[in-house]
């Protein structure tokens, strides 16, 4: 059996970030995106506008094919859109932000010639953690401490090219837990995980990434693992895409989750039966 997360170990990065004050959010706004350089090219997104509030933990639902990934790459700069944008903005106005994205392929996010260890921020830009309360003196520890929550201490000082999959995929989401961007992007962020592993890490990334006033956006397919993550799932649908339903959490309480999920999975079956068209 996995270990848990030690919770005199546990670091709270959720009381280190200072930008939790601003109310900001990340908007797609009238987005048009395909693969045109391809022989079966197709519109994917067609003028689609969804906004993401800081704080919340969005998760992106749907059939296969119909669009999830490709917004999530528009929404990271990956896939450049035909027309339209997607903006970040703060209480003081629209900016400019930094995004960690977490791709299906979580292999290519690794850095392969550093450490497990150097993986975790593996940035020499120290400025930003500053800024976010960081303090760099204990940063090593800061990061062995992740690091053991996420059951990869014994590991700390290896490649990545040595870990199975599954830790590959737990480096990554300790990256993120550090992670001073304000706009992270996760594609089937547990694919990869055991189930021990996977209700583990959704309570532990729910009260970090919550806590820190991110904007926060995954992948994800299995209603369980929704409903424990998650403020609000967005159900997308049709071709091209569309927003078909947003449904929320009410609380943190276990009723609430377990009404949540029941209501993610009426949902899935209504899809499921066609009483969302899907044309």
């Amino acid at each position: 059996m996995k270990p848990s997360p030690s919770q005199e170990g546990t670091v709270n990065i959720s009381k280190l970030d200072r930008s939790n004050s601003l109310c900001c959010s990340y908007a797609a706004r009238r987005i048009c995106a395909g693969y045109p350089g391809r022989r079966d090219a197709q519109i994917v997104l067609e003028n689609l506008s969804a906004e993401f509030v800081g704080g919340k933990i969005y998760v992106l639902m749907g059939r296969n094919g119909c669009g999830k990934s490709t917004l999530l790459k528009v929404l990271a700069g990956e896939l450049h859109p035909n027309a339209g944008s997607a903006d970040f903005e703060c209480e003081s106005g629209r900016h400019s932000c930094s995004i960690e994205y977490l791709p299906q392929d979580y292999r290519q996010a690794l850095f392969p010639w550093k450490t497990v260890l150097e993986n975790v921020y593996p940035w020499d830009n120290t400025s930003d953690l500053v800024e976010d309360g960081f303090d760099l003196n204990s940063f090593k520890e800061t990061k062995i401490k992740i690091l053991s929550d996420f059951g990869l201490g014994a590991v700390c000082n290896g490649f990545p090219y040595k870990l199975s999959g599954g830790q590959q995929q737990l480096l990554l989401l300790a990256r993120s837990v550090v992670s001073t961007a304000r706009v992270i992007l996760l594609d089937e962020p547990f694919s990869a995980l055991d189930i021990i592993w996977r209700s583990l890490v959704s309570e532990h990334l729910r009260r970090d990434w919550r806590g820190r006033g991110k904007v926060v956006i995954c992948v994800m397919h299995e209603p369980e693992e929704a409903a424990v993550l998650a403020d609000e799932v967005v159900f997308l649908s049709g071709s091209p895409m569309s927003v078909a339903e947003r449904i929320h959490r009410e609380s943190e309480s276990k009723a609430s989750v377990k009404d949540f999920r029941a209501e993610i999975e009426k949902m899935i079956q209504e899809f499921a039966h066609g009483e969302h068209n899907d044309a």
